[in-house]
This record gives structure tokens, sequence and C-alpha cells, in this order.
């Protein structure tokens, strides 16, 4: 092997520095943040729908109107859809945490089911 396989980074140029035109978004929870706030919370649907967000960083809109149905909870993923921006939906790969969320929230509402057809969550209002 001649010499390191990084080597040509040296002769990069240097990245330029592109300014945003947004500011950085502040207070965003951090993990132990969220991880309080969950074990906190006695709302169950408030809990997984605080979950969710955390773990996918969608809007409330989009949140709102999350269903099971967009969940795959055999392979571990979800539809995002984004509504702000009309991007084309897509599966993501569900974090293990969010999965076990899902999944135990998933067991603990069948029963109450009124029908075979997954409805959209209880809508909730921004602050």
């Amino acid at each position: 092997m001649r010499g390191s396989p990084t080597a040509f980074l040296d002769r990069l140029p240097d990245w330029p520095v592109i300014r945003s035109d947004t500011r950085a978004k502040e207070g965003h929870w951090t993990l132990t943040q969220w991880e309080a706030a969950h074990r906190a919370c006695d709302d169950a649907e408030l809990r997984t729908w605080l979950a969710v967000g955390w773990f996918t960083g969608m809007h409330t809109s989009d949140l709102n109107r999350f269903r099971w149905q967009d969940v795959d909870l055999v392979v571990g993923t979800l539809i995002r859809r984004n509504t702000k921006t009309k991007a084309k939906p897509i599966p993501l790969p569900l974090p293990a945490r969010l999965l076990a969320i899902l999944r135990e929230r998933y067991e603990e509402t069948q029963p109450h089911r009124a029908t075979s057809s997954p409805a959209t969550w209880a809508t909730r209002t921004a602050p």
C-alpha cells in the first residue's frame, strides 16, 4: 500500500462556508429531556405522539395526520408524509426504541378499536 488512503484529503481546497438564511432553532429537547418527559407523561396517546415527533422530527401538522397504517411493525418502518413540502411519501426505518414504543401502544389500543380501518390520531394543537 503506497501512502495513507486519506492523503488526498490534504490536497482538497477548503470547504466553502455557506451562510444560512434561517436562524438555528432553539428549544429542542435532548434525549435526556425527552426521556424525562416520556416517563412523566401519564397520557399514553400524548406520550406516543411525543415519541414519534421526537424520533422523526415530523411537523406537528404531520404528526396529527399520522396513522397506524403508516407503520409496518413487522419490518420496522413508517411512511413519512410531509404535507408542508408536498414531498413524496417515503418509508423510513424506525429506531429500535420508537419501534418498541409503537408496538406497545398498538397492542394497548387493539381491544378498543371500533372498526377495522385505522383512524388518524386525535388532533393535538400547538400551544
